[in-house]
């Protein structure tokens, strides 16, 4: 049985319109209304499209989530039960209640960034690049001067950048991790971390550590989840137990945030990190800053 009229596309309907049965008008405003439509559904789809990345990218870094967060709880729980069999020692109550509120507000801040990232929402604010790294710093339970590990900071009080500043703590964080487990195996070292305004409306970051260094097996995967860890099992930023994510959660934060994180050099004497990120005071970037950040070496 032939179709009936109205279970005709709007398009076709116009051609028959065309043939004569009814005004030509009437055919281009059919065709018309067929081509808008067709124009909204692929506007949807493309919404669809990058709601649905965004939410594969978040699945992909779900065993990352748990990482950072047992990273965070694991050294807080041991502090608190330390604290439990030495009761009548007050200063250790305090210093294991002031690391448990830090941990556990840290940990708080990566489940903010994961459920800012996934909603695709673009509340991001300034965030001062010294108190971030300071901040992420006070979150390391074992002070790393008892494992010969020193740190030489040189960054300015006023130099900030368009980022989260939970996300901007949560990258620190991640690379003072891997750079303390680097060092640990040499016997300690020296990280330094600096930062400096450039002409183009962008802060650049160096985060150097004088650890053994990544070995060449891994760098060009050195960001992609699971990919590095399982081309080197005994990768020395495994060595505390790490997942080997860390980086890649580097990598999600920094780009939310329009700016690039690469491997700069590194070799037996050590490992330089370099990330780019908006200034906060910059309105507008040149186009040639932006080509630059988006072909950087080794860069997400």
């Amino acid at each position: 049985m032939a179709p009936r009229q109205s279970d005709l596309h709007p398009a076709r309907e116009a051609v028959q319109r065309d043939s004569g049965a009814v005004p030509h008008h009437d055919s281009v405003a059919a065709v018309s209304e067929a081509l808008q439509a067709a124009e909204e559904r692929i506007a949807q789809l493309e919404d669809d499209l990058e709601r649905a990345s965004r939410l594969a990218a978040l699945g992909t870094l779900a065993a990352g989530i748990a990482h950072e967060i047992n990273n965070l709880l694991s050294p807080a729980y041991a502090y608190a039960q330390y604290a439990s069999q030495r009761q009548n020692d007050p200063e250790l109550t305090r210093k294991a209640l002031g690391h448990t509120l830090r941990s556990v507000k840290q940990a708080t801040s990566i489940a903010d960034n994961m459920l800012g990232y996934a909603s695709g929402s673009d509340d991001a604010t300034y965030a001062n690049i010294r108190d971030c790294f300071e901040q992420a710093r006070a979150c390391l339970v074992r002070d790393p001067a008892s494992d010969g590990i020193t740190f030489h900071v040189e960054l300015a009080e006023d130099l900030s950048v368009a980022m989260r500043p939970r996300a901007l703590q949560q990258v620190f964080f991640n690379l003072i991790l891997n750079a303390v487990a680097a060092m640990k195996t040499s016997g300690g070292g020296r990280m330094t971390v600096a930062a400096e305004a450039d002409d183009d409306g962008y802060a650049l970051i160096r985060i150097r550590d004088t650890g053994p260094g990544i070995p060449e097996a891994i760098q060009d995967d050195l960001f992609t989840p699971f990919v590095a860890a399982s081309k080197n099992r005994t990768d020395i930023r495994r060595s505390s137990g790490g997942s080997g994510l860390g980086l890649s959660v580097c990598r999600m934060l920094v780009a939310q945030a329009n700016g690039t994180i690469e491997l700069l050099e590194t070799s037996d004497q050590g490992t330089t990190f370099q990330i780019y990120l908006p200034r906060a005071q910059s309105e507008n970037v040149s186009n040639r800053r932006k080509d630059r950040c988006n072909k950087p070496r080794n860069a997400a």
